[in-house]
């Protein structure tokens, strides 16, 4: 929202990943042996409601950029991924 460029640092639950952020834009994306969109969207998935540590370093930059998608198009394609899972398991629980 504030446009600004640098590096979020998350480590939550087990998940630990590292989004770069080029004034606003994620640009590139480091979650385990995923990178990029994967990555983002993995990340998305993984923390939601769970407490951790999120740490902005501003001013840190990226040489790579492996994120080619907005942030709204990844957080709807996980945000659907992750609905269709709990519909998976509803349905395995209902069975």
């Amino acid at each position: 929202h504030a446009r600004q460029t640098g590096a979020l640092h998350i480590n939550a639950g087990e998940t630990e990943a590292l989004l770069f952020f080029d004034a606003g834009e994620i640009s590139h994306a480091e979650c385990g042996n995923l990178f990029g969109d994967e990555a983002v969207i993995h990340v998305l998935k993984g923390v939601q409601g769970i407490d951790g540590v999120y740490k902005f370093v501003y001013g840190n930059t990226s040489l790579q950029r492996t994120v080619l998608r907005s942030a709204t198009d990844l957080m709807l394609d996980a945000m659907r991924e992750y609905d269709e899972g709990m519909r998976d398991m509803a349905d395995r629980n209902v069975l």
